[in-house]
């Protein structure tokens, strides 16, 4: 099962998919990835319990949490289901893994790009892929809106979830 911020989610759900994947013939485990943006009330509210700062409005300020929204997830769901449950936070070299010989070649295409850019004087600009060419972009266009998961991207993959 996978937890995006772009589709909110219920706890209910989660722990069904979770026993779902419990019995004869089953897996017998479990594996949530979950993004730290994903959204969910209760969450929320267990997150609080474990000290996590809130704005003046009493919402989760995510962005200084001390505590996991996985950790507060996977506590939940062991109180909901019963299974035992454990969290993992991963860290950049985890998330990233090995760079190919792709990652490699274009981060000095935009290195190079960078560069270019400094000489020419163009600054607030950074640089991007266009098809195949790197170019400057002013940052106004790049932070104009931002880039989610579309809606039919999710649902296809959501028949995979258990």
């Amino acid at each position: 099962m996978i937890l995006i911020p772009e589709v909110p989610f219920e706890i209910d759900d989660v722990c069904e998919v979770v026993n779902g994947r419990y019995g004869p013939g089953k897996p017998n485990y479990a594996i949530i990835a979950v993004a730290e943006g994903a959204k969910n009330p209760e969450v929320d509210e267990k997150l609080k319990e474990f000290g996590a700062p809130v704005d003046d409005f009493g919402h989760v300020l995510r962005t200084k949490m001390k505590v996991s929204l996985a950790q507060a997830l996977a506590e939940m769901i062991e109180e909901r289901t019963g299974k035992e449950t454990r969290h993992v936070v991963l860290g950049h070299l985890q998330r990233g893994g090995d760079p190919s010989a792709f990652d490699r070649v274009f981060a000095t295409r935009l290195g190079l790009k960078a560069v270019e850019m400094v000489e020419a004087g163009q600054f607030g600009m950074m640089a991007a892929l266009r098809g195949t060419e790197i170019v400057a972009v002013p940052l106004e266009e790049a932070l104009r809106e931002s880039k989610t998961v579309p809606e039919h991207r999710y649902e296809e993959a959501r028949v995979f979830f258990g």
